[in-house]
């Protein structure tokens, strides 16, 4: 077997790859997030895996769901992942803020470990970077309160779920900048009934890495 690449820039990549779906010219093979295995397996662009002999027998209990759109397997993933916090001690220590417990901490207590360590740094740290547009620990807090990012048909939360996630950003202290962002975003959340919403700055104690959940995974196109 031979494969053929067709490497591009990730700015352009969903817009080919919709262009190359429409006219059937898309790849054999497609990697693409869980957020866009519904649109394209539901519009008959992928194939079902099932019927064409991937094994799933050996994944994590579970995993395997993530590429189920009604029972039909129309991916398989190609890892998982979790989003995370991220400490500095060398940062925490030199502002004398304790390591946190990351078994027990709150996100309270993590706002007020950030307040602490910009505020005995003298601004010049920024204790925990803002993480309001993220929707992968924005997805975590939802579950913690009993709610999910979407449904198998629509959005799983509406504004007065999302409200108390951005009064809790509120608590950070960050730039400028970031604080604009956060007042756009909470203007958004109080539209969220109808779409959901997401500069350098100085060194942070915590921080965040890109998402995600269940990461990207192969598709089969028709």
């Amino acid at each position: 077997m031979s494969v053929a690449p067709q490497p591009g820039e990730w700015a352009s990549y969903w817009d080919k790859l919709a262009t190359q779906t429409a006219g059937n010219t898309a790849p054999d093979i497609i990697q693409m997030g869980m957020a866009y295995i519904s649109e394209y397996g539901t519009r008959g662009a992928l194939l079902d895996l099932s019927k064409y002999g991937a094994d799933t027998a050996k994944f994590t209990e579970g995993t395997v769901d993530s590429g189920k759109i009604n029972g039909t397997l129309y991916g398989v993933n190609a890892g998982i992942n979790t989003a995370t916090i991220l400490a500095n001690p060398k940062v925490l220590k030199s502002v004398g803020v304790d390591l946190p417990d990351d078994k027990t901490w709150t996100w309270d207590q993590a706002m007020q470990i950030a307040a602490q360590v910009s505020s005995k740094s003298g601004g010049k740290i920024y204790g925990l970077s803002s993480f309001a547009s993220n929707d992968a620990l924005f997805g975590a807090w939802l579950r913690q309160q009993g709610k999910e990012l979407f449904t198998e048909s629509e959005l799983g939360f509406g504004a007065a779920d999302a409200l108390p996630w951005f009064e809790l950003m509120k608590k950070l202290p960050m730039p400028r900048r970031s604080r604009r962002r956060l007042r756009s975003a909470r203007t958004q959340g109080r539209r969220l009934t109808r779409a959901a919403s997401s500069p350098a700055r100085p060194p942070c104690a915590c921080g965040t890495p890109t998402r995600s959940r269940r990461s990207t995974r192969p598709r089969a196109r028709r």
